[in-house]
């Protein structure tokens, strides 16, 4: 009888142990995922997605740190995919053509200057 308490106690300590693992390892495909979006300027281009993905990031860890594994893992793949839909918005907008900064302000305006009456000629 002792004996089937203690393998069910190892078995118990297992689980948690391995469920700890799998939200560990989404956490970390997550992070990669997000490290990806940042490297085609996901921040910039595709600002909402990426923001997101940041803070789910941080409450998975969140969730990890106070041992709530189902929840840690299901936030950490929310921001594994938040961040693959902004790469995925970043590289879109990559392929468009870029346009200088300049030529989407309209033109200064530059009074015309006229010659003086019976100016010199």
């Amino acid at each position: 009888m002792i004996r089937r308490i203690s393998l069910l106690c190892v078995g118990a300590l297992l689980l948690a142990f391995l469920a700890g693992c799998a939200a560990e390892d989404a956490i970390d495909r997550a992070a990669a995922a997000i490290d990806q979006a940042q490297q085609v300027h996901a921040e910039y281009l595709a600002p909402y997605e990426f923001t997101s993905a940041e803070q789910y990031l941080a409450e998975a860890r969140k969730q990890l740190n106070e041992s709530d594994f189902d929840a840690a893992q299901a936030y950490a793949d929310a921001a594994y995919q938040k961040a693959l839909k902004a790469a995925e918005i970043a590289r879109g907008k990559h392929a468009l053509p870029m346009v200088p900064w300049s030529a989407t302000q309209p033109a200064p305006y530059e009074p015309e200057t006229a010659a003086p009456e019976g100016g010199a000629q």
